[in-house]
Order: structure tokens, then C-alpha cells, then sequence
């Protein structure tokens, strides 16, 4: 999407809509990323399209939350979700590689991505990137 033109929570909102029209409750709220560089805002917009994919493929979740604001020099994402979980340090032959590629690449832009989840447990992804 044209993120500078519409923004980055209309982009945000557009992505989640799927999710909402099939039943999950979906809470969005996006501020401070109006000082963000174009790189610092595309960045969040990929991992976001990743995490919440991944919620609507394989989460199973009814609730959804996803979160993006600035905390000092960095643009915070969180995307939190109650499916059904995985464990993050098995190893996957199956090709699902996009998370891993997301935090590759917020790592070359000088930030930080986490993943929590366990099997039953929901899944939560938290990525920092340097407003600049």
C-alpha cells in the first residue's frame, strides 16, 4: 500500500479487516509514527502483514490485538493473539519461513524482533525499529 499516502493506520486497518469480518475481535491502535522514516514505517507495515497472516492462517484465535506507537527513538509493534500457539524454537521443514525472514530484516535496520508463543497459548510478536 501507499503508506505515506493513506497511512500507515489506514494500511493497518485494511490488513486486519479480514480477520474481523470472519468472526475475530480485532483491536487496532496505531499513534506515533508520524516522525517515523519511510523505512521505520515500511518495515513495521511487512512485519505486521506477516504476524497477522499467520494469525489468520494457523492462530485459530478469536481475539487479536495489534499496537504500533513510539517509545523514545523507536516505532514499536506488537501483534498479540489467544490461538493456538507454537513453539517458536522448533525447527520447520515445511517452507514457513516469513517470521524469520521479518526478524532478519528488522535486524539489518538496527532493531529488534521477539517472538513468544507456546503450544495452547496464543502468540505474541514485538518488533523495534529505529524511527530514523
Amino acid at each position: 500500500p501507499d503508506l505515506h499516502t493513506a497511512g500507515l493506520a489506514a494500511a493497518l486497518q485494511d490488513l486486519v479487516a479480514p480477520l474481523a469480518a470472519a468472526g475475530v475481535h480485532v483491536d487496532a491502535d496505531v499513534s506515533g509514527d508520524e516522525d517515523a522514516s519511510e523505512a521505520a514505517v515500511a518495515l513495521v507495515w511487512r512485519v505486521a502483514q506477516e504476524a497477522v497472516r499467520n494469525v489468520a492462517r494457523h492462530a485459530r484465535a478469536s481475539r487479536m490485538s495489534l499496537t504500533v506507537r513510539r517509545d523514545g527513538a523507536a516505532l514499536v509493534l506488537e501483534v498479540v493473539d489467544d490461538g493456538v500457539g507454537f513453539d517458536p524454537s522448533a525447527t520447520s521443514g515445511d517452507g514457513h519461513y516469513g517470521l524469520r525472514a521479518a526478524g532478519s530484516l528488522v535486524r539489518e535496520h538496527g532493531g529488534s524482533m521477539e517472538v513468544e508463543s507456546a503450544p495452547g497459548s496464543g502468540t505474541m510478536v514485538r518488533v523495534e525499529v529505529p524511527l530514523a
